[in-house]
């Protein structure tokens, strides 16, 4: 294979990198101190450095909060990462409003979280109201369980695509590396004279 081939490949490669590997849009930090809650039935809140907490009894709670505006377009799901220690298999959603008030929800349940485990989910696009502009600048998060259950939940983060595991990373970073070197290892190769 002809060197400017090879450099093709690893060209090729590099941008199947670039695209795959891209860092997820991260749509807040949560524990700024910007949320709040909108319905207070028992819950308490606790903003962090890192991440929000919620802990009480859940009375369809939801609280509400701002952040720099982030350009997400209209994604088929959420990632939330989160850890919950109380074993609830109810659904809760949260909903992403733009400038205009306009909104999309996303639906998740529970039990796809085990109890007292880190755990990244993707929360299912449910509905939207008006025509979302791709734009938020706030969320509303609502607890959605039985009235009088208790929920004890951290929130670390949310974004609008998935982070790539480190089993992907490395496997496209390896093949980058292979097409180099083949290209480097194909300079190195002498020339025959005819």
């Amino acid at each position: 294979m002809s060197f400017l081939n090879l450099l093709k490949y690893a060209a090729g490669g590099l941008l199947i990198l670039s695209a795959s590997t891209a860092v997820a849009q991260q749509i807040t930090g949560f524990g700024t101190g910007d949320f709040t809650e909108t319905f207070s039935d028992g819950f308490t809140t606790t903003p962090g450095a890192d991440n929000y907490g919620i802990t009480g009894s859940d009375f369809t709670t939801a609280f509400y909060g701002t952040f720099s505006s982030v350009a997400i377009g209209s994604p088929s799901s959420l990632f939330l990462t989160a850890t919950q220690t109380t074993s609830l298999t109810s659904d809760f959603g949260i909903e992403l409003f733009d400038s205009d008030g306009d909104s999309r929800l996303y639906k998740a349940n529970w039990s796809s979280f085990p109890s007292g485990v880190p755990t990244t989910v993707a929360l299912s696009f449910n509905s939207e109201t008006g025509t979302f502009n791709g734009t938020a600048i706030s969320l509303a998060f609502s607890a959605g369980g039985s009235p009088g259950g208790t929920l004890t939940a951290t929130f670390d983060n949310l974004a609008a695509s998935a982070v790539p595991e480190p089993a992907t990373w490395a496997i496209l970073f390896g093949s980058s590396a292979f097409a180099f070197a083949g290209c480097r290892r194909r300079r190195r190769t002498p020339v025959l004279a005819a």
